[in-house]
């Protein structure tokens, strides 16, 4: 009868141990987890090439070199800079800002406060993720994370495109994550 105390204190504590370890390997798969599909880099500076001239090779007419040609991508990034004072490297300026936007998209958004009716939020995002840029028959879709510390709020979905060498906003949707 004396051995019976020691055995049951024995069980509880190889339960307790047990489920103390369960916990342990739970609370490690979840931020296991969490750092993989948390955004760990932060929207990424374009790269900017940097053109020397030289006597013998001067551009003629209407010529346009890669280096000066502005992806989908900067277009996007620009406009955002200009319009959300909370990004790394912002310049606000609103107003030219808003002659990136088509006619179509002017007409959903005037008057003094159409940033914010814009995306769709009251305060702007720390950073941005570049997920996408594709072609599409009217021009380009280009994909972002909006984050706010390292967690993603809202998908930002920019359609643009190009008229007589100048890049629109012609859609935006935000896309809840």
């Amino acid at each position: 009868m004396q051995n019976k105390p020691k055995n049951t204190l024995l069980v509880v504590i190889i339960v307790l141990m047990a489920v103390l370890l369960l916990g342990a390997i739970i609370i490690g798969v979840y931020y296991y987890g969490k750092s993989k599909t948390s955004p760990v880099s932060t929207a990424s500076p374009t790269k900017t090439a940097t053109v020397s001239p030289k006597a013998s090779a001067t551009p003629t007419g209407n010529q346009t070199t890669a280096a000066t040609e502005e992806s989908a991508r900067e277009f996007v990034e620009r406009f955002m800079k200009m319009t959300l004072g909370t990004l790394p490297g912002a310049s606000l300026d609103v107003d030219k800002a808003y002659t990136y936007l088509s006619d179509t998209m002017k007409a959903q958004y005037s008057g003094a406060n159409w940033v914010p009716q814009f995306y769709g939020i009251q305060d702007g995002p720390d950073d941005y993720q570049f997920l996408m840029q594709n072609e599409t028959e009217d021009g380009w879709v280009v994909k972002y994370n909006a984050l706010w510390g390292n967690e993603v709020g809202i998908g930002w979905l920019f359609t643009v495109t190009k008229d007589n060498g100048q890049w629109y906003i012609n859609g935006f949707s935000n896309t809840t994550q």
